[in-house]
């Protein structure tokens, strides 16, 4: 990893926001194997003719689309041109929304197995993978590479326009400041119908810095203002093998958490342990050296999920796992690989951020490159770690530098249910922030899509989300009936025996009061304001 220390209409009811099946968009071309039989396990087979046939579809009420029989030309390889992204992706796709999803009801995209993973650099080819010079490209204010996800996010805007490999020709020239950065509601509390119209981006100069580096949508006209609205929450269903991404998306129906038992692994080095109020060297707290404003970050992140985590009380204190030292003996590892030394951390894990390879080589053996492997995950588990290119072994391709692989992490041998990772050199500042997966997706209510892009600081840049968009979690302690769902029925048995003698302390206070009562509702509440907003009020 390098340090970014470079020189409309009223919506009836508040539930209609939360991400449905009906707005996920399942992309997948019949011409590629992989992604026909990931996508027919995903939607059924009623949806997706000729895979192997008789498959009910993990969530069959999802909507489809054959990239064949859209004209695109098809991409079986890891990496594509910006042309050929637009050719086989971007134009296709927005001629199938324009005459299938007019009103913009569809939030989400789902990219299936054997779909390229990375838009190479307009005029650099491989400067992705080439981390000195891809600081050079970035400096230059001319690093147009991406993942194919990331730049899917913003379909509807011609990114590339004017890009002739010049400083700031272009929006793809670095990167998009997320509209939906470390939001709390579902992205359904934004309008869609502003979705194609032109925006209009300034780019945030620093010291270290000239044009070409960060765009910040515009505040006025309003009709010009960059929304949640605008984009798509965009996921893939990918892995190693098709039993892996089968696997995966299996264990994604099994979405109860057991806040006893659950571990979440935290581990940083070179730390100070603190939750530093500014940025610094650390590298959940690097911040792009943009002065007092930081446009991407919004903390200290390994620090901040620590805290917050141990504040909310629903998870036991002692399963909080947190490390900051820069040693051997302080890198966390999973007890399913004896590395020969290390803090060995047993599970189930539920949530792992790490500085994996990047621990200023001190891991153990060969941890950095296997740690995934070595966890002994738990239910709904989730990795992610500050390593450059964890998302890079996709579609054949191979890792770099002996970097944990989010692949592995969601293998059959691994075990993990979600992921984000990097295909390209994303640099510090852009890294997801674990303390809001923490947040929407473990402590909230936002399905995994939501809460996923929730953490992503930038758009038009390397992050893949991978895993089912529509997986939520149950916590335990929110199940007082124990029937594996989350339900207003929870509130009633927790309401049962009375005033006197509430059945949970859910978050461990000593006390079951009211904020207890507020844990087990499943009522969407933050979203109670929005349905006030409309033509209903």
């Amino acid at each position: 990893m390098i340090l970014a220390a470079l020189a409309g209409a009223g919506v009836a009811h508040a539930q209609d926001y939360t991400l449905q099946p009906r707005q996920v968009l399942v992309v997948y071309d019949t011409r590629i194997p992989d992604s026909l039989l990931v996508a027919e396990h995903y939607a059924g087979s009623a949806k997706v003719p000729g895979g192997t046939g008789g498959k009910a579809g993990t969530r069959p009420g999802v909507q489809v689309v054959d990239l064949m029989f859209t004209g695109a030309p098809v991409a079986i390889q890891p990496d594509v041109t910006y042309t050929q992204f637009k050719a086989s992706f971007r134009t296709p796709l927005r001629a199938w929304l324009a005459g299938n999803d007019p009103l913009g009801r569809i939030r989400c995209i789902v990219l299936t197995k054997g779909i390229a993973h990375r838009v190479q650099d307009t005029d650099v080819a491989t400067v992705g993978d080439d981390p000195l010079n891809n600081v050079s490209e970035l400096n230059a204010g001319d690093l147009t590479c991406a993942s194919v996800d990331s730049e899917l996010a913003l379909l509807q805007l011609n990114l590339d326009n004017l890009e002739n490999g010049n400083r700031g020709d272009s929006y793809a020239d670095g990167m998009i400041i997320n509209p939906y950065h470390n939001q709390t509601l579902p992205v359904g509390a934004w309008p869609t119908r502003q979705r194609r119209n032109t925006r209009l981006f300034d780019w945030v100069l620093t010291s270290s810095y000239g044009t070409g580096v960060i765009c910040r949508s515009r505040t006025v006209p309003s009709v010009q203002v960059l929304t949640p609205g605008d984009m798509y929450l965009v996921c893939r269903l990918d892995g190693n093998t098709l039993p892996d991404v089968f696997a995966m998306i299996d264990r994604a129906q099994q979405n109860t958490v057991n806040v006893d038992t659950a571990v979440v692994i935290l581990d940083e080095s070179n730390s100070n342990g603190i939750a530093d109020a500014g940025p610094n060297a650390e590298l959940d707290n690097d911040d792009f050296n943009d002065g007092a404003t930081s446009f991407l970050r919004i903390g200290d992140d390994d620090e901040r999920t620590r805290d917050q985590l141990l504040a909310d009380g629903r998870f036991l204190a002692t399963n909080i796992r947190y490390d900051k030292n820069n040693s051997p003996n302080g890198f966390m590892v999973g007890p399913r690989i004896n590395f020969g030394g290390g803090i060995v951390v047993n599970g189930p894990v539920v949530l792992v951020g790490t500085d994996g390879s990047n621990s200023a080589g001190t891991e153990p053996g060969n941890a950095g490159h296997d740690l995934p492997l070595s966890i002994e995950w738990g239910p709904m588990g989730c990795y992610t770690s500050i390593e450059s290119y964890n998302a890079r072994q996709f579609q054949g391709l191979t890792p770099l530098f002996n970097q944990s692989q989010i692949a592995d992490a969601l293998s059959i041998a691994g075990g993990a249910t979600f992921a984000i990772g990097n295909v390209y050199e994303p640099y510090a500042a852009t890294l997801p922030d674990v303390e809001v997966i923490a947040r929407n997706f473990y402590r909230g209510r936002l399905s995994w899509a939501e809460a996923a892009w929730s953490a992503i600081p930038a758009l038009s840049w390397q992050q893949v989300v991978v895993g089912d968009p529509l997986a939520r979690v149950v916590l335990s302690c929110q199940d007082i009936d124990g029937d594996g769902v989350w339900t207003i029925d929870d509130l009633y048995a927790w309401e049962a025996a009375g005033t006197t003698a509430r059945p949970r302390d859910v978050n461990r206070s000593g006390a079951a009061d009211d904020t207890d009562r507020r844990l087990v509702d499943p009522s969407p509440r933050p979203m109670d304001h929005v349905d006030m907003a409309g033509s209903q009020r």
